[in-house]
């Protein structure tokens, strides 16, 4: 389980929680990844100074391989899978509870 709203970035037209992002985050192979590392690298880049017609779409190509390259590397055990953020401990046990069941 990942948090929702990665994709997108405030105040463009592919904003977070968003249709095209929320379709992005769930339906696209690698989407939630190519999301995290895409919106990352266009961030750095504009704070930078560039703009962002020069580095948002002409970098997605990239960065999509890119995530898919970590999925791939995330699946052969090579980087580790992302987990959740916990608001307590109680919700961290109980998801390690459920993992636990999960490979009985």
């Amino acid at each position: 389980m990942q948090d929702p709203g990665v994709v997108g970035r405030r105040g463009t037209p592919v904003p977070p929680h968003g249709l095209i992002s929320e379709f992005i985050e769930r339906n696209v192979l690698a989407g939630y990844t190519f999301g995290q590392i895409h919106d990352a690298y266009v961030g750095i880049a504009t704070q930078r100074g560039e703009p962002d017609w020069k580095v948002n779409i002409p970098s997605m190509p990239f960065m999509y391989l890119a995530a898919q390259g970590v999925e791939i590397l995330r699946s052969l055990g090579i980087l580790s899978q992302p987990f959740p953020q916990f608001q307590s401990i109680f919700e961290e046990q109980q998801f390690k509870d459920s993992q636990v069941d999960t490979c009985k």
